[in-house]
């Protein structure tokens, strides 16, 4: 695969990870949200981008960070109400405690927070 390729392949995996936070998929059992049931949902999303190579960093900052502000800039305008944001906040600790362990062996500013 070229690396033109490969990118997109990031953007799009990335992206997807994004959505699940945003919609509160859960995980791949979950029935909730119905238009995602079925599908993959942010642990296994993000499992399967640091197995396909993705920086935890990356996967942090670019999928579950931008899930997570979606939702709230979603919140703020009055389009999704505080269960939303409580279901998007499950999924992305679901993400995170698939995630951590390849965060832990990173140094500096973005492993000190949690």
């Amino acid at each position: 695969m070229d690396h033109e390729n490969r990118e997109i392949e990031i953007d799009e995996l990335l992206a997807r990870l994004a959505l699940c936070i945003e919609r509160g998929k859960v995980d791949s059992d979950s029935p909730y949200p119905p238009e995602l049931k079925g599908q993959e949902g942010a642990p296994e999303t993000t499992l399967r981008a640091l197995a396909e190579g993705r920086l935890p960093t990356d996967v942090l900052r670019n999928g579950l960070i931008v899930g997570m502000n979606r939702i709230g800039e979603r919140f703020e305008r009055g389009e999704v109400f505080i269960p939303d944001l409580l279901i998007s906040a499950r999924a992305m600790m679901a993400a995170m405690d698939c995630s951590l362990p390849a965060l832990s062996g990173l140094h500096g500013p973005i492993a000190n927070r949690h």
